[in-house]
């Protein structure tokens, strides 16, 4: 499995190298055009994954890479369970990158306001505790992440890129309707948004929150690595 997560990133890596240059510009426009660093690390946190998803799972379709690996001697298993262990090292880098950056800026936005008199949107300044704000803003993503990648992978491993990604819509479409109807008026979770937010609001909570957050997110990543590798190895190539 090693072996295939390493072949994942170097096959990955000069498209990795731009995705990260990007999303770094893109990071700076979002804050400033938002005037606020939460934005920039919420946004970027998940765009490389993103993107990597759907880039490496194209790359197995092109030139018969997917038959060809087949021929090594690895088993169908090994070649899913890669496929989520590469992803998830994207994943966390991206996090890494996106606090880190976070961070430097709103250091450099406050030294630019305090020695050298710059005026300096109040949304990039550095107040209060501000390094797990930022922190919190890139880890709730990457959990909608891990999410997204759970229900999308099954069917990418299973129907391949060009069929998976027409299934992954309507899947989503049917868990946010069914999240509607359970928080929305008269849903079974009517006034419980209210209740969350004011829970929220108590300091250490938003922590705890996101500590269950992502534990959640990867005992559901982990439990769909196990269905994509029963669905990939039933495929027929």
């Amino acid at each position: 499995m090693k072996t295939l997560v390493i072949s994942d990133l170097v096959t990955m890596r000069s498209a990795l190298a731009q995705m990260a240059g990007i999303c770094l510009l893109v990071y700076v426009f979002i804050s400033f055009a938002t005037q606020s660093i939460v934005a920039g690390a919420a946004a970027v946190a998940v765009m490389v994954p993103f993107m990597y998803f759907f880039t490496v799972s194209a790359y197995d379709e092109t030139h018969n890479w997917e038959l060809f690996r087949l021929t090594l001697p690895m088993t169908r298993r090994q070649v899913v369970f890669g496929r989520y262990a590469s992803l998830l090292v994207v994943i966390a880098a991206s996090l890494a990158v996106s606090f880190a950056f976070g961070v430097l800026l709103a250091l450099a936005a406050g030294a630019l306001a305090g020695s050298l008199g710059v005026v300096v949107p109040e949304g990039l300044l550095p107040q209060g505790d501000f390094v797990p704000v930022i922190f919190g803003a890139a880890v709730m993503p990457v959990v909608i992440m891990l999410v997204a990648c759970s229900l999308a992978l099954p069917l990418v491993l299973r129907y391949g890129v060009t069929k998976g990604t027409r299934l992954v819509p309507v899947a989503v479409v049917l868990i946010m309707a069914f999240a509607i109807y359970l928080v929305g008026d008269g849903g079974l979770g009517a006034g419980a948004l209210e209740g969350l937010e004011a829970w929220l609001a108590q300091g250490s909570n938003l922590a705890v929150v996101c500590g269950l957050s992502v534990a959640a997110s990867l005992v559901l990543y982990g439990a769909s690595a196990c269905v994509a590798a029963r669905l990939y190895e039933r495929r027929e190539l």
